[in-house]
């Protein structure tokens, strides 16, 4: 496909963090957005199985396969954290302790209600998602895609249309000029 890597923007959820935040390491992207992200494997396992107070001994048997907070420090594009307060899988605090390691230009937003398979998609992401991209990128990444942007500032969201997290309500589509 050809794009240039500053058009491209990497987005990745839980354990899709780490392929994610590998990519922005090593690559030039527009921006990263991490919905929900791990600290690491091991901190993970460690967070579900502490439930069961057996956490200490799920992560000795885990290997390390994506230990963000060592990347992050060599992400250099804008980054744009969400993570819900209320997320029942991935505790928020790895997000906290995750944007400690940035060193570019990042933002945490932890929406109260949000749980981690429980998502308001409009509120909880789009709308986050479209403002950092308006107050973050640089000029030239925003004129590219000045047509393809929905102005949510004037838009009324309800909960009925945003209740199923399967598709998306039909004022979140843009048609592309021709």
């Amino acid at each position: 496909m050809n794009i240039p890597e500053k058009n491209i923007i990497i987005i990745g959820r839980c354990i899709g963090s780490g392929p994610a935040i590998h990519l922005a390491a090593y690559k030039n992207p527009a921006g990263l957005f991490l919905i929900s992200p791990l600290l690491s494997i091991k901190a993970a396992v460690e967070s579900i199985f502490n439930k069961i107070k057996m956490g200490w001994l799920f992560k000795a048997f885990i290997s390390e396969r994506f230990d963000n907070s060592l990347l992050m420090e060599k992400v250099t594009c804008p980054t744009l954290f969400i993570h819900g307060k209320e997320d029942d899988v991935i505790p928020w605090n790895h997000s906290t302790e995750l944007i400690k390691f940035c060193k570019c230009k990042s933002k945490l937003i932890t929406p109260l209600k949000m749980k981690h398979n429980v998502i308001h998609i409009a509120k909880d992401i789009v709308k986050n998602i479209y403002d950092f991209i308006l107050y973050t990128m640089d000029e030239e990444f925003l004129e590219e895609l000045d047509n393809e942007i929905i102005d949510f500032s004037h838009s009324e969201i309800s909960d009925s249309e945003c209740e199923a997290t399967d598709h998306f309500p039909s004022f979140m589509f843009v048609e592309p000029n021709k």
